[in-house]
């Protein structure tokens, strides 16, 4: 019987043994072999905070204790601090903090949108902590501070930054109202896209889906752009209450616009109405009203500037609704009806070509 017990207790200890050289928290001694860190790669929000642990393993993974680590080679806009609240000797009734263990945790803090890296060093072993910092705004240029209602602009990407594919952008167009811009064109690589800012746009955009060189593969979320947008709202709920929007001679003229309509009925029209004022160049021209959900129906009429002197009307039930309209030069309303079905804010993209 005796020999079966000591047969089982040296079984346990070797379990015990290989269970425990995995635990950060045991101190056995051997020649460390490689420095484990946790996260091997840090994502951290510029402006942020996270933290690092680090401890010293030997070719079995066993914990080697050892003071804290050499930090080196820290690159731009980081910071790396030793923690030494962590794991605290308290056998004497106070905190203190233990120098030699098997981990420590260190802080890293990113001020600066870039990928980086810093070293740390132990018992003669190095090892590079790569760190990719999400920055906090997408730097882009517009091409102009103010746009004319009706007329697109070029935005920019910064360097080492690109738009997705699927990146959209948002401007604050009235209150606290968010519209995307009409994206015309992209260029081939990301680093610029010609769109129409929303009637009324103010401020810095919101751009999702921008790329940064050292995230390739990620898509950030929606975050602020670094240049504003002053641009006047043309749309109202009054006939004539805005100022006129000058439609393009030659060339197409874009309005994009959203929120819930407001306007009471005109003439017998027959829905909530939007308006817009168009100085008309004189001439033949398509008229194309789209909108963004399938489920609702809008209509739209021009009339006469001033007047219920209908000159032009379109309201079949398609998306968008399309007519060539032709019209001396002057000063004409445009009336649009939302009939309902839409939600809170439909959102209108108006082409005159």
């Amino acid at each position: 019987m005796t020999r079966v017990i000591r047969g089982m207790t040296g079984l346990l200890l070797v379990a015990t043994v290989a269970a425990c050289n995995n635990d950060p928290g045991v101190d056995l001694s051997g020649d460390p072999t490689q420095i484990q860190a946790t996260p091997q790669v840090m994502i951290i929000n510029q402006g942020a905070t996270e933290q690092l642990l680090l401890r010293l393993t030997d070719d079995a993974n066993f914990s080697v204790p050892a003071a804290p680590y050499t930090i080196s080679d820290v690159g731009p806009g980081l910071t790396v601090t030793f923690d030494d609240t962590y794991r605290p000797d308290y056998t004497t009734g106070v905190l203190t903090p233990r120098e030699f263990q098997s981990q420590h945790r260190y802080t890293v803090t990113a001020t600066q949108a870039v990928g980086t890296s810093f070293k740390v060093s132990n018992g003669g072993i190095s090892q590079v902590i790569t760190v990719k910092v999400i920055p906090s705004s997408i730097p882009a240029s517009l091409g102009a501070s103010t746009v004319a209602p009706g007329q697109s602009t070029t935005l920019t990407a910064g360097s080492g930054f690109s738009f997705g594919e699927e990146a959209t952008f948002t401007w604050n167009a009235g209150g606290t109202l968010e519209i995307p811009a009409l994206v015309l064109d992209r260029a081939a690589d990301g680093s610029s896209v010609t769109l129409v800012p929303p009637s009324g746009a103010n401020g810095a955009p919101a751009i999702a889906g921008a790329i940064a060189s050292y995230l390739p593969t990620i898509a950030l979320a929606a975050l602020p752009g670094t240049e504003t947008l002053d641009q006047p709202q043309v749309f109202t709920d009054n006939q004539a209450a805005g100022s006129a929007v000058a439609v393009n001679a030659t060339g197409p003229t874009y309005l994009v616009t959203g929120g819930a309509f407001g306007g009471t009925d005109t003439d017998g029209f027959g829905g909530n109405l939007r308006w817009v004022r168009l100085n008309w160049p004189g001439g033949t021209k398509t008229v194309s009203v789209g909108w963004t959900d399938t489920g609702g129906d809008i209509d739209w009429g021009i009339y006469v500037g001033g007047t219920l002197n209908l000159q032009a009307y379109k309201g079949t039930g398609a998306n968008p609704e399309v007519l060539s309209v032709t019209l001396p030069a002057g000063v004409y309303d445009m009336a649009i009806a939302d009939f309902g079905n839409h939600g809170p804010q439909p959102q209108l993209s108006i082409v005159i070509e």
